[in-house]
């Protein structure tokens, strides 16, 4: 019995490691996207700032030329050029609310495990304890 009892101590010592290694593989992996796509998104930004600088300028000019005043141009211009910004920024957030709730759900997978195990190893205890009283 006492072998039985060392036997599921083992097996749940293992599935911790392994659901251990399995998050921190994970949880690695989730972060090194994070930051790859944190880079390109600033990167991208940092670009789309430069580009919609001059495009803007360009497009207000053309706006003037065909007859809006200059300052409603720009305004027009300023107004869509936010709104692409806003576009780019929304995205950046749903990416990482996304990796976030990765992380945590399997955070909790093993907090789960961990309660099972633990269940299940003091019952076997409890057993085994109660066994050994009575012999």
């Amino acid at each position: 019995m006492t072998q039985l009892v060392e036997d599921i101590v083992d097996d749940a010592r293992e599935l911790v490691n392994a659901h251990v290694d399995a998050l921190r593989e994970d949880i690695g992996g989730r972060f090194a996207t994070l930051g790859a796509t944190l880079a390109a998104t600033l990167v991208a930004f940092s670009l789309a700032i430069v580009t919609g600088l001059l495009v803007g300028i360009a497009l207000a000019l053309t706006l003037v030329a065909l007859g809006l005043p200059a300052w409603a141009a720009f305004w027009i211009v300023a107004a869509v050029t936010g709104l692409a910004g806003f576009a780019l920024v929304r995205r950046m957030q749903r990416t990482a609310r996304d990796t976030g709730r990765a992380a945590s759900e399997a955070v909790d997978e093993l907090e789960r495990d961990i309660a099972w195990i633990s269940e299940h190893a003091s019952e076997a205890d409890a057993k085994t304890a109660a066994q050994r009283k009575s012999a």
